[in-house]
C-alpha cells in the first residue's frame, strides 16, 4: 500500500490513513527478516485477512465458538488451504488470485519444513517465487510497491516480496470492503406464505 501514492490515485480510491499506516509498519517489520522468516510472516498475515474476510462475509455465527473456522475446533475451515478455495468459489477472488495464494502457501509449507534457512532463489522456491512474479509484474503497483519499499534488496528476493506485499494488501483492503450476506434472505422451512396465514387465524 504504497504511502505516498494509493491516497491520491483515483483508480484507488480513498485508503483509511490508519490502515496505511499499520501496513507500512508490517512491511518494515518482515522486509528486514530471512526469506525463510519473511514468507512465514506473510502468510501468517494473508491466513488472518481470510478468516477475517470469511467471517465478515457470512452469516454471523450464533456462538463464540466458530466450528467453521477455528482452528481449535478443526474447523473444516481453518486450513489455509480451505480458507484460499472457499474465497474462490465464492466469487470473492478470482482464479488467478488464488493460484497465486496457493503458490505462497506450498513456499511457506516448504519453509517451514526446512532445518536450514531456505532462500528464495534455490529450487522449487524459485521456480514457485517466479510463477507468483508473473501474477504482478509489469503492473504500475508493483514497480510502486518494490521503488518505495523494497528499494534496498535486488533480485528475485525484491520481486518476491513485492508480490508478497501485493496480496497481502488486496486481500486487507477486500476485508474492509466486502458486503456481508445478509440472514434475512436465507430460505425458511415455511413458506412466509403459511406463516401470515397462521398469524391472521390468531
Amino acid at each position: 500500500m504504497p504511502k505516498s501514492k494509493s491516497n491520491e490515485n483515483p483508480k484507488v480510491g480513498k485508503i483509511d490513513t490508519a490502515l496505511v499506516e499499520a501496513f507500512d509498519e508490517f512491511v518494515n517489520q518482515f522486509k528486514v527478516e530471512s526469506d525463510r522468516a519473511a514468507v512465514i510472516l506473510v502468510t501468517a498475515k494473508i491466513d488472518y485477512s481470510l478468516f477475517q474476510l470469511i467471517s465478515c462475509f457470512l452469516v454471523p455465527n450464533p456462538t463464540k465458538k466458530d466450528e467453521l473456522l477455528d482452528p481449535d475446533e478443526n474447523g473444516p475451515l481453518s486450513s489455509l488451504s480451505a480458507r484460499i478455495s472457499l474465497c474462490y468459489r465464492l466469487g470473492i477472488i478470482d482464479a488467478e488470485f488464488a493460484r497465486a495464494l496457493h503458490l505462497v502457501r506450498k513456499i511457506r509449507n516448504e519453509f517451514a519444513h526446512e532445518v536450514s534457512d531456505a532462500r528464495l532463489d534455490t529450487p522449487p522456491h524459485r521456480e514457485r517465487g517466479r510463477e507468483l512474479i508473473k501474477v504482478v509484474s509489469g503492473t504500475e503497483m508493483f514497480t510502486d510497491v518494490k521503488e518505495i519499499y523494497f528499494f534496498d534488496k535486488s533480485g528475485l528476493t525484491a520481486d518476491f516480496f513485492a508480490a508478497l506485499t501485493i496480496l497481502a494488501v488486496r486481500l486487507e483492503t477486500l476485508t474492509h470492503k466486502i458486503k456481508p450476506l445478509r440472514a434475512n434472505t436465507a430460505y425458511p422451512i415455511v413458506h412466509p406464505i403459511y406463516s401470515e396465514k397462521k398469524s391472521r387465524q390468531k
